[in-house]
């Protein structure tokens, strides 16, 4: 497994006014490719703390390929696939995305999945039971725009092989 991950956020806090806040950054200009093995790429990605992110731009919205994963898909082993996550919280605390930016993001394998902005824990596959995320997640004010994939239906990701915003 090949993981791109720009911004990783695992922090601690008591309380909502003890966040971290992850603002203002860029992400662009990114290519992955790989023969055989499953490739993710994920901009922010927060699993742990209270968080505000807020004004970031993950790829180029007005382009495609911007961020682009060619990462090819393994048939001895089923979740050898490309992914692409513009912001993913499966944080257990409060979380708030507000006026960001995702777009030109871009899955070019038959196996392969984008998702704008995704809250929700493990992929639903055979061997890993998705878990929602309790805590309150405030989604407002973000533009997501050209995601492409060329996935025609993806099994184990949930809702499908292209998603704006995916919550679960």
């Amino acid at each position: 497994r090949i993981v791109y991950n720009p911004i990783f956020v695992n922090v601690g806090g008591s309380s909502s006014s003890d966040n971290t806040v992850i603002s203002n950054n860029q992400i662009k200009n990114v290519q992955m490719s790989a023969d055989g093995y499953q490739e993710l790429f994920v901009g922010i990605e927060t699993v742990a703390g209270y968080c505000n992110i807020n004004n970031n731009t993950i790829g180029d919205p007005t382009t495609t390929n911007n961020i682009y994963n060619q990462g090819t898909y393994d048939q001895s082993f089923t979740y050898n696939q490309s992914y692409i996550y513009g912001i993913w919280n499966t944080s257990s605390s409060d979380v708030t995305i507000n006026n960001n930016t995702v777009g030109g993001l871009t899955t070019s394998t038959a196996y392969s999945f984008v998702c704008g902005i995704r809250v929700g824990q493990a992929e639903n596959t055979p061997s890993v039971a998705t878990t929602p995320v309790s805590a309150k997640n405030t989604i407002t004010n973000n533009t997501v725009k050209n995601l492409y994939t060329s996935s025609a239906s993806q099994t184990y990701a949930l809702p499908g092989a292209g998603t704006g915003i995916m919550i679960y």
